[in-house]
């Protein structure tokens, strides 16, 4: 009995880590666009009403 339940509590655990980390980053099984190598890498002025970056 003790043998079951703690199979049952650890099969729980691990699929509630595999979860979280999976859910952490939903875009890590994705593909980046072709010609892309950094989708993060922008503009960091765009969509902003005042241009800071203006000198």
């Amino acid at each position: 009995m003790k043998v079951r339940y703690l199979a049952n509590i650890s099969i729980a655990s691990i699929l509630g880590l595999g979860l979280a980390f999976g859910c952490a980053n939903p875009c890590a099984g994705q593909d980046t666009p072709a010609g892309v190598s950094d989708p993060c890498a922008g503009d960091p002025c765009a969509g902003k009403s005042e241009d800071p970056c203006a000198g």
